[in-house]
């Protein structure tokens, strides 16, 4: 994409570059925003749960809710992945034969 923009004006090529530059940054800051947030909020769903009364189990409980909770979050891009695998595996391609009938050269 880049080359057909330079190709037709120089100039809106750098232009464009820095565009897709600073949304691959707020895209990044974006992602640490929301690890943050979600780092904060399990801090607190596990404090406000220890609070209310302090029992073994239910400290354990909680502490596997907020990890598991954390580790869909941070392992976004992983999972992201694995189901474009998985989805590209079971897509099953059907191709038709052409019509015997139809002369067309080879």
């Amino acid at each position: 994409m880049f080359i057909a923009l330079a190709a037709a004006d120089p100039n809106t090529a750098i232009v464009a570059a820095g565009v897709f530059d600073k949304i691959g940054e707020l895209t990044n800051n974006g992602k640490v925003a929301l690890q943050s947030a979600a780092s904060c909020l399990v801090l607190y769903f596990l404090l406000r749960n220890l609070m209310q009364s302090f029992t073994i189990a239910r400290l354990v409980v909680s502490a596997l809710i907020g990890a598991a909770a954390l580790w869909v979050v941070f392992n976004m891009d992983s999972l992201k992945d694995r189901t474009g695998e998985d989805l590209a595996i079971s897509v099953v391609q059907v191709v038709e034969a052409p019509d015997p009938s139809l002369d067309l050269p080879v």
